[in-house]
């Protein structure tokens, strides 16, 4: 709620300051020019490429770790029980093949930037 309230005074505060204090129902109007920044910083698909390789690699670095301690927790709590102990493994099996992807990835990409000269 706090938030909500706190986003809609951020946003109107523009408006309001725009407006001024006057009361008066003139004819006079007041144009108000808002400009945004552009939030994208790529220009090129290499540039782009490149952002959506980087957001995976570090996602995978950041949820990967987290990932295989899961894994390690249902593989120790396990008590003997087969389904689980095999369910463990596979759950860290697999989280150090998305790790491994995700490096792949960013290194093929700085490989091939590479071979290809770009900068």
């Amino acid at each position: 709620m706090i938030l909500c309230l706190t986003a809609g005074s951020i946003i109107s505060l523009p408006a309001m300051a725009a407006s001024g204090s006057d009361t008066d129902s003139g004819s006079e109007t007041t144009e108000v020019n808002v400009e945004f920044a552009n939030p994208v910083t790529c220009n090129t698909i290499d540039c782009i490429i490149n952002a959506i390789i980087d957001f995976v690699f570090w996602l995978a670095v950041i949820i990967g770790p987290l990932v295989i301690i899961y894994g390690g927790f249902i593989f120790v709590t396990a008590g003997g029980d087969p389904k689980k102990v095999d369910t463990g493994k596979k759950i860290i099996f697999f989280a150090l093949i998305g790790i491994g992807v995700a490096v792949l990835a960013k290194g093929i990409a700085i490989l091939v930037r590479t071979l290809l000269g770009a900068s």
